[in-house]
């Protein structure tokens, strides 16, 4: 028995849904499940009655209010992802599973994908599989090597002993490591899995099929036409699209992709039109209703939305083992962190980065990077250089998120025990 699952939170369900529709249509025979990282208020029954939707709770991850409150909610939607496959293998029939990302439609069956797991127990797609001495990807090298070297929006697992030690290595390790982080270099669930082929010398199929995971990062090296009304790839082999991965695509704005603000979806004719094609389809699940609605592990019980500070704080307080007891962090009563945050005067909202240029624009960014610079040229003049680059090497990890444990008075001093001990 064969299936296919997606992780989303609410307000991402309009995606998920078009996945499924994709998968009825091209593969009616293989189950499908949507696994809701969130509640379900303010969703109608008849969008649920649409594919079978199961809400993530402590049967399947044991920590489940630790990981939603430490992680972001792209970072705990992949974090579950290992946990999920343990629970389908565990408790159901199912030999063959593929996780898809909810922002994947496939375009023809998904046989030939599980008969990949006939004689592997892993399937793998690269970001990228031409070698070019020029660059040529939407995304930059340094950006594909942050990301790691397989896309993650998809994996095809088969129920084996090397299958289930990846999956119980995986969820170990993301259980506290699932944060994306270039100082630590971390790209959420993703990166980890450039491991497999070092770990196994058989069973795992990194596939070349150019017709498997296209997206902006790779669209470069696959050429789209339709001959027959079938979407394939124009090169010798005519490889036929078994799915594309939409990553980055806004319904509203279907060619401005959000991951990737450069990209000029217009050089690729073909590509733009199945763009186009698919923000209506998403639309038509009910998108712009269901993008509104809130996720539930965004805020503290009272409503008071959790701040990336506030995240990385936690983490860290959960990393140099604190004496607090946080079993439910998102609680407001005494002795919670909510109420430690209050009294060291750290429930302020965090606004996102000055130097996002995708939410921001290239004006605003241009004006905060010239204060910033105004700011250090008068230290460097008033210390002197050789001060000024002590200053910037001693502060450019203190100065991250998760460092400002300080900030706690009760957790100082646990706080610099522990970073001395890294340093050492």
């Amino acid at each position: 028995m064969n299936c296919v699952f997606t992780i989303v939170a609410k307000n991402y369900l309009s995606f998920a849904l078009t996945l499924g529709d994709s998968l009825k249509k091209q593969s009616p025979e293989v189950d499908f499940f949507i696994f809701i990282a969130d509640d379900l208020n303010g969703v109608s029954n008849d969008l649920l009655a649409k594919h079978k939707t199961t809400i993530v709770d402590e049967t399947i991850v044991a920590n489940l209010k630790e990981m939603a409150f430490k992680y972001n909610v792209t970072e705990y939607s992949t974090a579950i992802k290992p946990f999920i496959f343990n629970h389908l293998f565990s408790t159901t029939n199912y030999s063959k599973i593929i996780y898809s990302d909810p922002d994947i439609y496939f375009y023809q069956s998904t046989n030939h994908i599980f008969n990949l797991l006939d004689d592997n127990f892993c399937v793998l797609t690269p970001h990228i599989i031409d070698i070019a001495t020029a660059h040529k990807s939407e995304a930059t090298d340094q950006g594909l090597l942050f990301a790691g070297i397989f896309n993650l929006g998809f994996i095809a697992l088969k129920k084996t002993n090397e299958a289930l030690n990846i999956v119980n290595w995986w969820s170990n390790r993301l259980k506290d490591f699932c944060y994306g982080d270039k100082w630590d270099n971390l790209h959420t669930d993703q990166k980890w899995i450039d491991f497999i082929p070092s770990y196994f010398t058989t069973g795992v199929h990194i596939s070349h099929n150019k017709g498997f995971n296209i997206a902006y990062w790779n669209i470069h090296e696959r050429d789209l036409i339709v001959e027959n009304n079938i979407l394939i790839i124009n090169d010798f082999s005519k490889t036929r699209v078994t799915f594309i991965h939409f990553s980055g695509n806004n319904p509203l704005n279907p060619l401005k992709n959000k991951q990737c603000p450069k990209l000029d979806v217009t050089k690729y004719p073909i590509w733009e039109k199945y763009i186009n094609d698919y923000a209506i389809l998403v639309k038509l699940n009910s998108f712009t209703d269901l993008v509104k609605l809130n996720y539930t592990y965004n805020t503290f019980e009272n409503g008071f939305t959790i701040s990336p500070l506030h995240r990385r704080i936690f983490r860290m307080l959960l990393e140099v083992k604190t004496n607090n007891n946080f079993s439910n962090p998102f609680n407001i009563q005494e002795m919670s962190f909510y109420s430690l945050l209050q009294k060291n005067k750290l429930l302020v909202g965090v606004e996102k980065s000055a130097f996002d240029f995708a939410e921001v624009g290239e004006e605003h960014v241009r004006n905060k990077l010239a204060r910033v610079f105004f700011l250090l040229k008068v230290l460097k003049y008033f210390v002197g250089v050789k001060k000024y680059l002590t200053f910037i090497r001693a502060f450019q990890k203190i100065l991250r998120y998760e460092n400002q444990v300080f900030l706690i008075k009760e957790e100082e001093n646990l706080f610099i025990d522990d970073y001395i001990k890294k340093m050492g």
